[in-house]
């Protein structure tokens, strides 16, 4: 009969750290997933942020005229030196002044390079299509991007490309567009 109550007293034991250990590991993993999200955020936040800057020093240099697509990768910045006034789907005005690599390796946020879209207030630097944010939306599935989209209201929605006060996209200074009818006038 003692015997009996071994097993049970074992079985028991069994069983309780059988889930402590679950517990443990759920607990574990619930931390992990929320704390990668948010380090997920934030990397964005300093990404664009760098960006920004990169670019506001190549308009203030070579001043931007525009991109290609409405759609463009930021996969460029390790360029040392190009011929003509593109580099990447980038047109600036002044190539001879490019002060290339501006990086050793473009930013990638989950494998996926930066992004420059064209929207209804100008371009802006945003995460990757595919790029699943904290709040759960993907890049170019949940949150699509387009030159009728007004980027401002989609920043400000709590559900939106913002975290913690912080815009995870950031615009791109460009030149802005002369007319020739301008151009005209002021000559006169």
């Amino acid at each position: 009969m003692n015997w009996y109550k071994n097993i049970t007293f074992q079985s028991l034991s069994f069983a309780l750290l059988s889930i402590l250990l679950v517990a443990l590991f759920v607990i574990t993993w619930y931390q992990f997933t929320r704390e990668t999200k948010i380090i997920i955020n934030q990397t964005i936040v300093k990404d664009v942020a760098q960006l920004k800057k990169i670019f506001d020093t190549i308009h203030k240099k070579c001043i931007i005229l525009d991109f290609a697509h409405e759609k463009n990768y930021i996969d460029f910045l390790t360029v040392k030196s190009f011929v003509s006034s593109e580099v990447g789907a980038m047109n600036v005005m002044y190539p001879e002044k490019w002060a290339g690599p501006y990086l050793q390796e473009n930013p990638t946020v989950q494998s996926k390079v930066y992004e420059i879209v064209l929207t209804k207030n100008g371009y802006y630097i945003v995460p990757g299509t595919g790029v699943r944010l904290a709040n759960g939306k993907i890049m170019g599935k949940d949150i699509v991007l387009t030159p009728q989209t007004d980027i401002d209201q989609v920043i400000n929605e709590k559900s939106g490309l913002e975290y913690k006060g912080k815009p995870l996209v950031v615009p791109i200074e460009m030149q802005k567009k002369i007319l020739v009818a301008d151009i005209v006038e002021s000559d006169e």
